[in-house]
């Protein structure tokens, strides 16, 4: 089997308004060119605001693309929000959210072969949100 480079990055709170974590973001794309890895997968808060901004959402996928290399992503609660019951910043996740991160990032749980490893993302906001997206 061929070796792969795969890297896991979360909680860069992305944002074209607020660049609170700007600094790391850029410390972060100088390491990914100079060892570029195979995958990369963000696993969670991509953005700064994305259940209020849409613009983060957005300006976090074309960061991960800048990046040049293939990628996936799962949503964190700074992204599409949280289940309602567990929701401590009142921002519950709810369709036209999700809707949003659908339409900048993919989809909510995927699954990608690389080589022999099977990678499974899976967007527990959905897990008891009561929205039909995660009830399968």
């Amino acid at each position: 089997m061929a070796p792969i480079r795969l890297v896991h990055v979360a909680d860069t709170h992305l944002s074209a308004t607020h660049g609170y974590f700007a600094e790391n973001w850029v410390a972060f794309r100088a390491a990914m060119a100079a060892a570029r890895p195979d995958f990369l997968v963000h696993g969670g808060d991509l953005t700064f605001n994305g259940p209020v901004a849409e613009g983060d959402i957005a300006f976090g996928a074309a960061e991960l693309a800048r990046l040049g290399v293939p990628w996936r992503a799962i949503a964190g609660n700074h992204d599409v929000g949280e289940a309602p019951p567990f929701s401590r910043l009142d921002q519950p996740v709810n369709a036209v959210r999700l809707a949003a991160w659908h339409r900048h990032v993919g989809p909510s749980w995927w699954m990608q072969d690389l080589g022999e490893w099977r990678l499974v993302g899976l967007d527990t906001a959905l897990m008891g949100s009561g929205l039909a997206e995660g009830a399968g």
